[in-house]
């Protein structure tokens, strides 16, 4: 029979081996959408999901306010609130609402990751915010250059002199990408504080996403 775990319990199970702060939202049939608001792509959005990187994201189903419901106790009393951001373990908990300002989303956010790792996240941010626009930039080039070759095989074939220069220019720009996708992967790493999460005896890791 379905029950309710404590409050430890449940975010073993959510957080598993994973040492990462958890952004945990539940799902609302009143406030419909509320995942979306926050974390579709999008020019609002972007630092929101560029923040996220370092959160194990869950959503639970909107009866997780059912007493019943295993994670129920993340979510208790008589109007709770529809996300939050904390550590593991649950503690650093910040509560906030589905119609929540992006600047104190953020800053709740920043909040818990700059307690969580040891690199300071906003650095990180501005670097990865700046590789991406030349990434859209890189994107743009190398989808023009493939398009000039398919035309230049299409209008000349394969023994046009202006093709070869055409596939240089891709081949550069090829690397000009994974090296950009490097400093994102190297700036992505703020680690941990704490590796891996441990597990309470007797609860059972898992994924609740």
């Amino acid at each position: 029979m379905r029950h309710a775990l404590s409050a430890q319990e449940a975010l073993a199970v959510i957080a598993g081996n994973d040492a990462r702060p958890l952004l945990v939202l539940r799902e609302c049939l009143v406030c419909n959408g509320t995942d979306n608001a926050l974390l579709t792509p999008g020019a609002d959005n972007e630092k929101t999901l560029l923040l996220s990187r370092w959160f194990h994201c869950v959503k639970l189903p909107p009866d997780v306010t059912s007493p019943d419901h295993p994670f129920h106790s993340l979510f208790e009393g008589k109007d709770p609130e529809h996300l939050f951001v904390a550590a593991f373990d649950g503690s650093e908990r910040v509560p906030l609402e589905s119609d929540t300002s992006r600047t104190a989303l953020w800053t709740a956010m920043t909040t818990v990751l700059t307690t969580q790792y040891k690199k300071d996240p906003a650095v990180s941010l501005k670097t990865i915010a700046q590789v991406l626009d030349k990434l859209d930039i890189l994107d743009v080039r190398m989808a023009e250059l493939i398009s000039r070759q398919n035309d230049l095989l299409e209008t000349e074939g394969p023994g046009s002199k202006k093709l070869a220069k055409v596939r240089q220019d891709i081949e550069e720009t090829r690397k000009e990408l994974n090296d950009l996708l490097a400093q994102v992967t190297k700036a992505s790493d703020l680690k941990l504080k704490l590796a891996r999460a441990p597990v309470p005896a007797g609860a059972k890791p898992g994924s609740a996403q």
